[in-house]
């Protein structure tokens, strides 16, 4: 390959993967379209691969091996559906600043499962600078609790609720003009495509939201009241990966993305 993408074969790109995703699994297919999108009218310039194409290539085979066809399973519509609250927090007088929550109820147990932590410093200095960063916040709760409850979500149906209408607005889009949004976006849907899960996504209102307590890290007030079990945070596949965020580490490492380069003979992108 010549690491160049023009607007005709962009166009052809784009086509193609925009029908394709309408057979993969929920909208996770959406994320990365759009750079390639954007780069059929682009008459003018040498036609190069940005970083932003480079991503979105990278996150697009990702996803044709990560997603399963879309299934529609009568049986699976019976089960009742397992409940995830998410919050996130900011406070620029607590230490740590940033902090996520999030409750899952399970049909048939008494108890419901709860985590809570800071946001890592080493993925808040990714952000890009602004005053507010409560929606990047409240957006990177569900990775941590898709990756949290792993376990218990597979095949599952889920309800997740969020009270924050930028976040909500992003996942139930499945994209974002903003860079890290984006990223976090793709985040939760190939999770929840690698689960085999259907996530309907919903608003609820801050004062409803019980993750509420959990995401300022207070776990002695209704999470104890209801004897809610404590699962510890999993963050260890949202903190690793270089400065950019190479979409190449963001599922699997670059172990797992070389040979799957090397198989699909992308060894120019």
């Amino acid at each position: 390959m010549d690491n160049r993408l023009t607007p005709s074969h962009a166009a052809r790109l784009f086509g193609k993967l925009d029908f394709l995703n309408q057979t993969l699994f929920g909208k996770v297919g959406r994320t990365g379209l759009l750079p390639i999108k954007r780069r059929q009218y682009e008459l003018i310039g040498d036609h190069s691969l940005s970083f932003e194409l480079r991503a979105a290539i990278t996150w697009i085979v990702e996803l044709l091996v990560t997603c399963p066809p879309r299934e529609l399973s009568l049986h699976e519509a019976s089960k009742p559906p397992l409940l995830l609250y998410t919050d996130g927090s900011a406070n620029p007088n607590r230490e740590p600043m940033h902090a996520v929550g999030a409750v899952l109820f399970i049909p048939g147990q008494e108890k419901p499962l709860y985590t809570g932590c800071a946001v890592p410093d080493e993925v808040v200095s990714r952000w890009i600078p602004a005053k507010q960063q409560i929606h990047l916040v409240e957006l990177f709760a569900g990775p941590v609790a898709l990756d949290t409850f792993r376990p218990y979500l597979v095949n599952q149906r889920i309800i997740h609720f969020v009270d924050n209408s930028s976040a909500l607005g992003a996942l139930v889009k499945g994209y974002s003009n903003n860079s890290d949004c984006v990223r976090l976006v793709a985040d939760y849907w190939l999770r929840t495509a690698s689960l085999k899960a259907t996530a309907y996504i919903d608003r609820v209102e801050s004062k409803s939201n019980i993750s509420d307590e959990p995401s300022r890290l207070n776990f002695d007030g209704h999470m104890a009241q209801l004897g809610a079990i404590f699962l510890p945070p999993v963050l260890s596949s949202l903190i690793k990966g270089p400065s950019q965020r190479d979409p190449s580490l963001w599922f699997g490492g670059v172990d797992r993305w070389k040979k799957l380069r090397s198989s699909l003979l992308l060894d120019g992108v």
